[in-house]
């Protein structure tokens, strides 16, 4: 359920699934390494929505320029998460 409901509440928000999936987790179910991956999926799928946004409002430069920026976010918070899955 979480990797079908995540890119889908990605594309318009992503605090709502992440809030949810970080109680789920909390109460014990799923495990942290899927909570992790839901909330990597949502943030893809908001980035991806942000960036056709930018491109569309401000060009292919701006939007070059915000999709570069989120990827590079994006990948810094999955290193974070593979760090600590590894200790």
């Amino acid at each position: 359920g979480i990797y079908a409901a995540a890119p889908v509440s990605g594309l318009a928000d992503v605090d709502p699934i992440t809030l949810t999936i970080a109680e789920q987790t909390q109460a014990g179910e799923p495990d942290r390494s899927v909570g992790a991956a839901g909330v990597i999926i949502a943030v893809v799928s908001n980035s991806v929505v942000k960036s056709c946004i930018a491109i569309y409002q401000g060009g292919w430069r701006f939007g070059r320029t915000v999709g570069v920026s989120l990827g590079l976010a994006t990948l810094a918070g999955l290193a974070v998460v593979l760090y600590q899955a590894a200790s």
